[in-house]
């Protein structure tokens, strides 16, 4: 039988991370390997003390954390280098149900609960309080790739990003990275004007209105589209597609 452990608020706070917000960090995939296992390899240790069990060998407990690190890379790549402490808090104190022994198994459970469970999601809600800023056209171009991969990965989380002045659109766009072709960009924008039609029933979004259509009978100017709105849309189609593809944004490497 499992060790029943028992803990307080205090104990499973959120760990320290070089971000305001946990999930401000880069998704678990995109650290350094070494970084994973270290962080894998002090969380089992740590299980093992609380759990008062006896560690493994040497060799067992180096091929149990490579394992689970390798695991955790490929099949929780959404998880935080930052949450691995919290599942495993979480997962030797039974929120996630009885285990016997701490194994690759017993782990990808715990990461696999905590994913979807409402103290994550809590998480991912919160997340808004901690917006990105807009991307400055003063910014150099690395500054701006960093910040939209970070806009990706929120859109992810919460299912849309709000794409202050249309920044990270614009960067994308010069970039030549947003697909649709202009035909695809006045559907785009045909959407854009049916979406503050239904909107403009409420008072307060009538000068929206009256500033959309004195925009729009500009329609597109050359292959780009000229209204915020469908900007918007756009960019949340562009990271659709991307998401359901399992890709990342494709910046070239050779730019400088």
């Amino acid at each position: 039988m499992m060790n029943q452990l028992t803990t307080t608020q205090q104990e499973l706070s959120v760990p320290r991370n070089k971000f305001q917000h946990i999930l401000q960090n880069q998704p678990v995939y995109l650290d350094d390997f070494n970084e994973v296992y270290h962080e894998v390899k002090t969380q089992i240790v740590k299980s093992f003390h609380h759990l008062e069990w006896t560690l493994p060998s040497r060799n067992d407990l180096h091929l149990l954390v490579n394992e689970v690190a390798a695991s955790i890379r490929v099949n929780h790549r959404q998880l935080r280098t930052a949450e691995i402490s919290l599942c495993f808090a979480k997962g030797i104190r039974g929120e996630y149900g009885e285990f016997y022994g701490l194994s690759l198994v017993s782990c990808d459970n715990f990461f696999s609960k905590y994913l979807t469970s409402g103290y994550r999601r809590g998480l991912a809600q919160s997340l808004a309080a901690f917006q990105l800023p807009p991307v400055s056209r003063e910014l150099s171009r690395k500054k701006k790739i960093d910040l939209s991969n970070k806009a990706f990965e929120i859109y992810q989380i919460k299912g849309f990003y709000d794409d202050q002045d249309n920044a990270v659109y614009d960067f994308l766009d010069q970039e030549l990275i947003i697909p649709f072709t202009p035909e695809e960009k006045l559907a785009i924008l045909e959407e854009a004007r049916k979406k503050i039609d239904l909107e403009i029933k409420k008072d307060s979004l009538r000068k929206r209105k009256e500033c959309f259509n004195k925009q729009a009978r500009t329609m597109v100017k050359g292959e780009h589209l000229d209204i915020p709105e469908s900007k918007r849309i756009a960019l949340h189609k562009y990271f659709r597609l991307l998401q359901l593809k399992g890709g990342m944004i494709p910046f070239l490497q050779h730019h400088n």
